[in-house]
């Protein structure tokens, strides 16, 4: 099969990890698979992919300085896009993300291609602005499918493009159930990882780790990530006394191997796509604790048995189940076990023929459709094969 992906980028995030990931996966099996993004061509992809992927960057990235300026790249995105998803000559096109969603819509208009959209916000949280919304709103149901992450991004989009979407979780490359992930000797190690941006909600971390250091002035936390609210960040430390329990250790790869070494996991984010990082650390048998924002995290932790999930925005009760897991051994140890368990079911094994049967259907019904199309067109008494 041949499979054409659309993508704004492929830097450091979720969707671009997943991308290449499934891309890998899907030229592993033998599949011509194509990479357009809007990205320079001097800008190297964060993310390894596998030599036989073909990956094209379009340049189209720059940004506008007002409406008359935006409207003509725009015209100018979808019209290089609509070439090179033509020159790709793909089966099916993957879409990944609103914007490119809008894009990869207008690029393939009677195109005849069949078009699976991946959506990766919270829409009922997230606004991307008024353009956006509307281009959604009319767009979406044009598409072939629309995959979706969680069942809360399904319930949202199902009134209104015309079909109910697919619920495919992300996919991950995950240790083995039961695979050590090192030292667990000690207990007052917590990680936290993501771009440092507000829906990621540090700032809410840093107040309930406050309330955990007070009471245990050992304790560390360890923030990954980089983004435009570090200095925010670190002056909030400062003004709550605990800057020498905090570090701020940048960008990391693997961001796994860096969670080896930490005793639990703290998300603390106001919404979240899917939550990557949680499955991350549970597939280390690494013990999570996350507020129940809009709509990852539920998807992935079961309260209690296999991670810990507080109610949004109490930081109370947040640094309340952080204390649980400092001073019960066993509670953490049992959590950790089963987490490793229960994130098995986001393994490439179980995901990715999830996502192989949605673009089979759509090529095999695209396939029938041109058969009955071309039969249709004949004229009586043709007997020319189509």
């Amino acid at each position: 099969m041949r499979i054409t992906i659309v993508i704004s980028s492929l830097g450091c995030g979720g969707a671009e990890a997943l991308t290449a990931l499934m891309a890998n996966d899907w030229a592993e099996r033998g599949n011509e698979v194509t990479i357009l993004t809007f990205n320079s061509p001097s800008e190297r992809p964060f993310f390894a992919l596998h030599s036989a992927v073909r990956l094209l960057a379009l340049n189209l990235a720059a940004p506008s300085t007002g409406w008359l300026q935006a409207l003509k790249r725009n015209v100018e995105r979808v019209s290089k896009l609509r070439a090179a998803i033509r020159d790709s000559a793909p089966d099916v096109v993957v879409s990944c993300m609103e914007r490119m969603n809008v894009y990869t819509i207008l690029a393939t208009r009677r195109s005849g291609v069949p078009v699976v959209l991946s959506e990766h916000s919270v829409p009922n949280v997230q606004d991307p602005g008024r353009i956006w919304r509307l281009g959604r709103r009319w767009l979406y149901p044009l598409a072939t499918r629309l995959i979706v992450q969680t069942e809360g991004a399904r319930d949202y989009f199902a009134p209104w493009i015309g079909r109910v979407p697919v619920v495919i979780p992300n996919a991950f490359i995950l240790p083995s159930a039961g695979e050590s992930r090192g030292r667990v000797e000690t207990f007052g190690r917590i990680g936290a990882a993501g771009r440092l941006s507000p829906e990621k909600g540090f700032d809410r971390l840093l107040d309930a780790f406050s309330l955990v250091a007070a009471r245990h002035p050992t304790v560390t936390l360890t923030i990954w990530g980089e983004g435009p609210e570090r200095g925010r960040l670190e002056r909030q430390a400062q003004s709550l006394g605990i800057q020498a329990q905090v570090r701020f250790a940048g960008v990391v790869r693997p961001l796994l191997d860096a969670m080896k070494s930490i005793d639990m996991l703290a998300v603390t984010s106001r919404y979240e796509g899917f939550g990557n990082v949680l499955v991350e650390a549970m597939s280390a048998g690494i013990p999570v604790v996350s507020f129940d924002c809009p709509h990852g995290p539920r998807a992935i932790v079961r309260d209690g048995v296999d991670g810990i999930l507080v109610p949004n925005g109490d930081l109370s009760a947040f640094a309340a189940a952080l204390d649980r897991l400092i001073l019960d051994p066993k509670f953490r140890a049992q959590l950790g076990s089963r987490a490793q368990e229960g994130v098995q079911r986001f393994g490439m094994r179980v995901v990715m023929p999830a996502w192989d049967a949605v673009l089979q259907d759509v090529v095999s019904r695209s396939s029938d459709y041109e058969c009955e199309r071309t039969s249709s067109d004949r004229r009586p008494g043709d007997s020319s094969r189509a």
